[in-house]
């Protein structure tokens, strides 16, 4: 599975994403991916809170460069990231 699917699942902008995710879950389907899919998921998660936020105003790395006061606040992408395993 690509980050696509696990960032629309995840965020439910995507209903089909969301929906083959909990398959996955549930063992009807069997899902597979790779630790590079997950790294890139985790990134994605994080830019879009840090955009949510207000931390950052475009997704891109380089604007949170210098913001390590306001990336530990970040939570909610680590939360995200972890459903994938549960």
């Amino acid at each position: 599975m690509d980050a696509n699917i696990f960032v629309y699942g995840l965020l439910r902008e995507s209903q089909q994403s969301a929906q083959l995710i909990e398959r996955c879950r549930n063992e009807e389907v069997a899902g597979v991916t790779t630790t590079e899919v997950i790294g890139e998921v985790c990134h994605r998660l994080m830019l879009k809170e840090a955009m949510d936020s207000g931390l950052i105003n475009r997704p891109a790395a380089a604007s949170l460069k210098r913001k390590h006061d306001g990336i530990r606040g970040l939570r909610k992408y680590w939360e995200l990231t972890a459903r994938i395993f549960q």
